[in-house]
């Protein structure tokens, strides 16, 4: 009783959350973009099964924040998928990868893909 508890517990905070640590705006300075990828690697290790369904949107944040001049953000978010890859699948990283690498026209976006 008391796991089931806590999925459900997860499936109503792990949203919200992600969708406050996403909604950084071009006025932010560098280093809360930074400080947010960087909440999902410490969210993934804590809760790597709760951030599966997550993924896909998790991924386009990322792809979203390397086109961002900024190369302590780049990093972040480089650092980022090589935390979120040791815990998921690879599949469901080549796609989106993929994607920014060969259709993107933001160079930054292409060199760190």
């Amino acid at each position: 009783m008391g796991r089931e508890k806590q999925k459900m517990k997860e499936r109503v905070w792990v949203p919200v959350f992600l969708s406050c640590i996403h909604s950084t705006h071009a006025s932010d300075k560098a280093l809360v973009r930074k400080q947010c990828v960087h909440l999902i690697i410490t969210l993934s290790h804590a809760h790597t099964n709760a951030l599966s369904p997550f993924l896909p949107k998790i991924l386009a944040n990322i792809l979203r924040h390397l086109r961002y001049p900024d190369s302590s953000v780049r990093a972040a978010c480089a650092h980022t998928i090589v935390a979120l890859s040791a815990s998921h699948p690879f599949s469901s990283f080549f796609k989106p990868l993929a994607q920014a690498l060969f259709t993107e026209q933001n160079l930054h976006s292409q060199l760190n893909c």
